[in-house]
């Protein structure tokens, strides 16, 4: 009875919010008592809702996607819980591809600088030709794949070296530049 009296109730004066916008459930009610009482029993029904007095009505609300997913289920609303939960995975979807994008985005970022202050250090020290062999080795990599990363630099070296050892040697080369 509970459960039909809150269906009633949202059939008479609830809403939901759009799916792609924030999550927002609400009746607006006359009185307090309405408001009161239909959060008591939302409340023995498992669900908090909050309480807004406005100047014109009185507002029942639920802002958490969990709880208004359960009162549209407990409400016999399945089509709007779906869409609901089907949002909500659109939306993590799109949150992260976004968050991979710009993680990829500043590794590029960080990676061309790497490779410019690179090729600065070698030419500040006179090219390849005025460093040590193991040095050298680096250096000409560096300066034939400015745009490899450490880990490819090491593989392209001949024999291969690892992507440790490619960023201790262009680290040297960088601080014989600045000496």
């Amino acid at each position: 009875c509970r459960r039909a009296y809150l269906r009633g109730a949202f059939i008479g004066s609830g809403s939901l919010s759009r799916p792609r916008s924030a999550a927002h459930l609400e009746w607006r009610v006359s009185s307090d008592t309405a408001a009161l009482q239909l959060q008591e029993l939302a409340e023995v029904e498992g669900f908090t809702l909050g309480v807004h007095e406005t100047p014109r009505y009185w507002i029942v609300y639920a802002k958490s996607r969990e709880t208004i997913r359960g009162l549209l289920a407990a409400l016999g609303a399945h089509g709007a819980e779906l869409r609901l939960e089907e949002e909500g995975v659109f939306a993590w979807a799109r949150e992260e591809a976004n968050r991979l994008a710009n993680a990829d985005a500043g590794n590029l970022r960080r990676q061309a600088t790497a490779s410019a202050r690179h090729t600065d250090a070698i030419e500040a020290v006179g090219g390849p030709d005025a460093l040590p062999p193991d040095l050298r080795a680096v250096a000409e990599l560096r300066l034939r794949l400015p745009d490899a990363t450490l880990g490819e630099l090491g593989e392209a070296a001949i024999p291969r070296l690892t992507k440790w050892v490619v960023a201790a040697r262009l680290r040297r080369i960088v601080l014989l530049a600045d000496r």
